[in-house]
């Protein structure tokens, strides 16, 4: 059994997507029949060096361990803990009918029998797989049910079970059942469908991490525009930013395990070229957002601080211009620093793609050029903030205000574009994105 386990694959999109809503702060407690390692590999490979995401429970003496960001319930045990130390965690796994059908009731499962009634008793579940065929997850929502019943109907909240399937089954019916009591009988059609999502849950964990992105991206964006006139028009940035998400979604076909590789890398190379203006060290690793949950966004200083808001409007105006016909949108040209975070192609003949640069500062910009990442002069460098508009207005020299012409070329040059300096000047939306075009598209 543990030589099946020993060489196990790379996490796929599923186990990549859980791993980013654990460290984006929006799920805490998770709870697997599983005995793989695919969660913890891929919160190790999306963390990096950064310790402490995860608290895996897999012996009741874990659940005395530090917390983590999120908590790893394993009530079948754990592959991985059974082959590193068989004589510690191997009584763990529970794989036979006698064990399933002991688990309810065994001393040596009690503590994590607790821990998981709570959960079902108390947190709404998105359920995932086939754990629902054991009779002993069944009872845990048997047991949950006498504690703290959930309501039907649900409204005005959301429904507490949500299974991601193409068809409700047995095992399903049987928890709905179960947790509504005689309610279901005269309610079967509105709760089924209510706690049906008829999707696989490869897409639906994609889903949220791409709806997680863009509501944080928003919820930022509004922030840096308080106090400027054009923050009563924000919906319609916002609305951009879900055409944006959408699109992306759109090439989530086929192989989901290399969409979000490719879009993993994507992020983390465009996000570390924004903070530092460097490749990111490990490039499939994730470039975080903010770990505090949606709600809490507004209170986290340093989020604010990071000038998010700002990229967010950058990435809402290219998507409109995308959307008009101005420019196609698409990723880097190649590995090297120069072809920059994404590459926009004009839409009139013989143009050529220029690179996209997003700079939080004007340091990050002088680092980049420094590096040479500027060289091929075809180059757009978005700023969010306006240092770098201020220094040239002072006489540094910069590629906008060289000391001396460069010479009649007739070809591209690098163009610096602030995003600071053109919310505030213009008095609306619609004058924002028609200023924003004009730059960009010289």
């Amino acid at each position: 059994m543990r030589d099946a386990f020993s060489h196990p694959a790379a996490p796929a999109s599923e186990h990549l997507s859980i791993a980013i809503l654990i460290l984006e702060g929006a799920l805490q407690e998770i709870a697997s029949a599983n005995w793989d390692g695919f969660i913890e590999a891929a919160v190790e490979q999306l963390a990096g060096t950064i310790h402490g995401n995860l608290q895996v429970v897999v012996d009741p003496a874990h659940l005395r361990d530090a917390p983590g960001k999120a908590r790893l319930l394993k009530f079948h045990g754990c592959i991985i803990h059974a082959t590193d130390d068989p004589a510690t965690y191997r009584s763990f796994l529970i794989a036979s009918k006698t064990q399933i059908l002991n688990w309810p009731e065994a001393q040596a499962t009690a503590a994590m029998r607790a821990e998981v009634i709570s959960a079902a008793t108390n947190l709404k579940a998105l359920m995932v797989g086939l754990s629902l065929q054991d009779v002993n997850l069944q009872s845990v929502f048997v047991r949950a049910r006498q504690t703290n019943p959930w309501p039907w109907p649900s409204a005005p909240h959301a429904q507490a079970h949500v299974f991601c399937e193409n068809e409700i089954g047995e095992g399903q019916r049987q928890i709905l059942k179960t947790v509504y009591a005689d309610a279901y009988n005269d309610n079967i059609p509105d709760i089924e469908a209510s706690a049906h999502l008829q999707a696989w849950g490869e897409q639906v964990l994609l889903a949220f991490v791409l709806k997680l992105i863009a509501d944080k991206l928003t919820v930022l964006m509004r922030l840096s525009l308080e106090g400027k006139s054009s923050a009563a028009s924000a919906d319609q940035l916002a609305h951009s930013l879900k055409q944006l998400r959408d699109a992306i979604a759109g090439h989530a076909i086929g192989d989901r395990t290399a969409f979000a590789n490719a879009a993993i890398a994507m992020w983390a190379r465009m996000i570390s070229l924004f903070r530092t203006g460097e490749l990111p060290a490990v490039p499939n690793s994730y470039q975080l957002i903010s770990g505090s949950s949606l709600g809490q966004l507004a209170q986290d200083a340093n989020a604010r601080a990071a000038s998010f808001g700002e990229l967010a409007i950058a990435l809402a105006l290219l998507s409109d211009g995308q959307a008009d016909g101005l420019w196609q949108l698409s990723g880097p040209t190649g590995a090297d620093l120069s072809a920059g975070a994404l590459t926009s192609t004009p839409t009139w003949a013989s143009a050529q793609p220029r690179a996209i640069f997003f700079v939080r500062t004007a340091k990050v910009a002088l680092d980049l050029q420094k590096s040479g990442a500027f060289a091929n002069d075809n180059t757009i460098v978005i700023h969010a903030d306006d240092a770098w508009h201020q220094l040239q207005q002072r006489g540094t020299p910069s590629p906008r205000r060289p000391k001396r012409s460069p010479g009649r070329t007739g070809g591209p040059t690098t163009l610096h574009v602030s995003i600071t300096q053109l919310a505030e000047a213009e008095p609306d939306i619609a004058a924002l994105r028609k200023r924003f075009s004009s730059e960009v598209i010289l």
